[in-house]
């Protein structure tokens, strides 16, 4: 299996530039452009006249009903503002922990009570979802401005926003010059029992092992291991641990909770530690939603510059290609590697690795 990895230059639509230029090629170019702009109406109005036709569905439908994993401050924030784009629609949402919303998820598939219209979670669970028949096919018209391996293939889902896992690190306990650089710098004696990590953190582990191979990650792992770590829920939880000076570090959680705690001048900051795991979250319409078009409308408006931009405005790192996060050091030059959703297959078996190496559940 590959590995997708992403760079800051890979965040743009244009990033090559023509230094020389023949006279044939500038020509070719030109016709090039021509052409372009002569279909350039029919498919503008192609796409109006799709929206059109969801807005007109949507208005019949009334109501659109939202399962998220996202907080509840950033669900709201984009569901008022949909609802102010498009006021006859009536949101309402469910928020749920990822595994929570994917077992309700599937339980009501099952009993045929069909609620969602519009689901986004992270990547593994997107994919299992799919795999089982619960999505619709839907290719949003701002797919074309997100990346290979940030939309699926076949066209069931587009990632949202991605999370990169990093080191954080308490300012008034360690001097920048004092903090692990690598992975390596972690196994060092002077941080056995030192730092913090999150306990059922089976994606940032499988596809560690898929970027260094799988011998050389369980060798590490089990170094880390022999490091004692103390085990805490989640992602913010590290932070916030390390914020309030519980601990110096802690490893693979997310940039964008440390620079939230920095915006409330907690004494955190962190470094990227290669390779650096980046974990999708994907939105995509159930495939029996009761509300199909207000949820296409959803989609869309999420997906869009609009709502991308709003999501930057959350401190998060949007996926799509022409927006970039608010505070630029969350992307610029670090080579992520993203974790691929179909991971998801081999979830159990890593999972229960990860609870050997560590002695955690």
């Amino acid at each position: 299996m590959h590995s997708i990895a992403i760079t800051i230059d890979q965040k743009r639509i244009f990033g090559k530039y023509i230094s020389r230029s023949s006279t044939l090629n500038l020509l070719v170019l030109v016709v090039i452009v021509f052409i372009c702009i002569g279909f350039l109406p029919n498919f503008v109005l192609g796409q109006d006249n799709a929206t059109a036709k969801l807005i007109e569905g949507a208005k019949k439908e009334g109501k659109m009903v939202f399962y998220s994993s996202l907080n509840i401050e950033d669900n709201n924030g984009l569901l008022k503002k949909f609802e102010e784009k498009y006021p006859f629609i009536k949101t309402e949402l469910n928020r749920l922990s990822a595994d929570r919303l994917l077992i309700r998820f599937q339980s009501e598939a099952r009993a045929k009570k069909h609620a969602a219209d519009v689901l986004l979670n992270g990547g593994a669970r997107t994919y299992i979802t799919k795999k089982e028949g619960l999505l619709m096919k839907y290719v949003s018209p701002e797919s074309k401005f997100y990346g290979p391996g940030f939309k699926d293939p076949d066209g069931y889902w587009t990632d949202a926003y991605l999370n990169a896992h990093v080191l954080v690190y308490n300012t008034r306990m360690l001097k920048a010059q004092e903090v692990p650089r690598s992975h390596a710098d972690l196994l060092q004696p002077q941080w056995k029992g030192k730092f913090a990590m999150v306990s059922k953190a089976y994606e940032w582990f499988l596809k560690y092992l898929k970027v260094t191979g799988e011998e050389q990650g369980l060798q590490f792992f089990k170094r880390l291991a022999q490091q004692k770590p103390e085990f805490r829920i989640g992602s913010s939880q590290v932070a916030d641990l390390v914020a309030a000076g519980e601990h110096p570090i802690g490893i693979n959680t997310y940039s964008t909770n440390v620079e939230d705690l920095k915006t409330r001048s907690a004494p955190v900051e962190w470094v990227p530690l290669d390779p650096v795991i980046a974990t999708l979250h994907p939105i995509a319409v159930s495939a029996q939603a009761p509300h199909p078009n207000a949820a296409k409308l959803f989609v869309d408006y999420v997906l869009s510059k609009e709502g991308m931009t709003l999501l930057r405005s959350f401190k998060r790192i949007p996926s799509r290609l022409d927006v970039e996060p608010a505070v630029s050091r969350l992307t610029k030059g670090i080579k992520f590697y993203a974790s691929e959703p179909e991971l998801a297959e081999e979830f159990d078996k890593y999972a229960r690795t990860f609870q050997n190496i560590f002695e955690v559940r």
